[in-house]
């Protein structure tokens, strides 16, 4: 917006004569000083502001803190001696790689005793099975014998499974981040044996106004600055919450960023910055200049009377439609164009029909 500046007035003109001049002399040009500053004291001074087609840059600063979806706390589903651990910490695996190994011997040596058992129970079984079809036995025993030899078949399975089990494998590919264990502590489960990380894909969560919600859906990008390595990165919104949290009014939306590098780390503050205004160029005036009647929004413009704006202007009191708010301007979305005068200093002391003047240091 050009802006002509142009002050309240303030017209002295004072005249001091030298001596030597003549009393008459001083007599008339005393009152034509007098006239003059009569004159002008009946003017209405102003400051005028050309409307010119704007494009805030205004943007609202939001914080949010990086995470990352892989992070595996890896334990064991049994308790077991842990026998060894075949990772360091930092060390890169890959997804399936073994990170440590629990004892099994009680277990293998349980196996044995029930295959043992079972290798009777088969014997038995087979006798009654073939006893049962002469009708020599009864039924009951013959379903004993099955039973028996059923029941350690489940159990030898069930002890297979534990031993596939004494073995603890990473679920992903990343890093050893920790190991917790050490050779020798007993594993027991929900306690971790060690965390792999992947940072390759980071995610950011932010909670936003929800007067920002229309500006924002899944698949934006947005710049999310890392102050703490001087790093931007580009973010995609991966999806945003549909419940307003009540406490604050804010809505969460997920970002996914690109990390490949690992240099952004898990917990490490973000910060992202919207444009409160994305529709382009558009009308603004300062906002103090928008004046309300009842329920309705007038400007103060200036017209100029003849194409000699020495004649002055004529006030204007034009009805206007509000847009948005920012940065101490306000959107006209209807009431004003391109190249229209508004009338700024001195506007509250001016109506409508009134004419104006520029101040002639303007």
């Amino acid at each position: 917006m050009r802006t002509y500046v142009v002050y309240p007035i303030v017209l002295c003109l004072i005249g001091f004569i030298g001596c030597g001049q003549d009393k008459g002399a001083d007599k008339s040009q005393e009152g034509t000083s007098q006239n003059e500053v009569a004159l002008d004291a009946s003017k209405i001074f102003v400051t005028l502001i050309e409307v010119e087609l704007t494009d805030p840059s205004d943007s609202v600063r939001l914080v949010g803190a990086s995470s990352s979806p892989n992070i595996i706390e890896l334990s064991t589903d049994m308790a077991g001696l842990i026998k060894s651990i075949s990772v360091d910490e930092g060390q890169k695996v890959r997804k399936g790689q073994t990170i440590a190994n629990l004892d099994n011997s009680l277990i293998r040596a349980e196996i044995n005793t029930l295959e043992t058992q079972l290798n009777l129970a088969q014997v038995a079984f087979e006798k009654q099975e073939r006893l049962y079809n002469q009708d020599v036995t009864t039924e009951i025993q013959y379903l004993e014998a099955k039973n028996n030899k059923e029941v350690l078949e489940s159990s030898i399975a069930s002890l297979k499974t534990r031993i596939g089990k004494n073995k603890v494998t990473t679920p992903i590919s990343g890093v050893v981040d920790k190991v917790y264990a050490t050779v020798g502590n007993v594993a027991s489960p929900g306690f971790p044996i060690a965390r792999i990380v992947n940072f390759t894909e980071m995610e950011v969560a932010m909670d936003i106004p929800e007067t920002y919600i229309s500006q924002v859906k899944e698949g934006d990008t947005m710049a999310v600055y890392f102050p703490t390595i001087d790093l931007e990165r580009i973010a995609i919104v991966e999806y945003m919450s549909q419940v307003i949290n009540p406490t604050n009014r804010t809505v969460n939306v997920l970002l996914k960023v690109d990390n490949e590098d690992n240099l952004i780390k898990h917990n490490m503050l973000a910060e992202i910055r919207m444009n409160q205004y994305i529709k382009g160029p558009s009308l603004f005036v300062p906002e103090q200049l928008v004046q309300q009647e009842n329920d309705e929004y007038f400007i103060y413009l200036a017209n100029a009377l003849e194409d000699d704006t020495s004649s002055g202007y004529e006030v204007i009191k034009q009805g206007v439609l509000l847009g948005v708010s920012l940065g101490g301007l306000r959107e006209i979305r209807e009431g004003l164009s391109v190249g229209d005068l508004v009338i700024s200093e001195n506007y509250r002391g001016v109506d409508e029909g009134d004419r104006v003047y520029l101040s002639p240091r303007n």
